[in-house]
């Protein structure tokens, strides 16, 4: 029964997963890597004019 709960549980989660990317504008998640970048931009030397700003990896979702 235990398995049986865990795959639907699986189903569920897939389901919402793909109407959830289908609401956002670029269609999907981002990628670990991706945040990863930007989190390295805001240490490096290119963003040192940036102060008190939030990045909102969103996917677009609230443009």
């Amino acid at each position: 029964m235990a398995e049986r709960g865990a795959s639907m549980r699986r189903v569920l989660m897939t389901e919402l997963t793909e109407r959830l990317k289908a609401l956002t504008p670029m269609r999907g998640a981002a990628d670990p890597d991706e945040s990863t970048q930007a989190a390295a931009w805001l240490l490096g030397d290119r963003s040192s004019f940036v102060t008190g700003r939030v990045l909102r990896g969103q996917g677009g979702a609230r443009a």
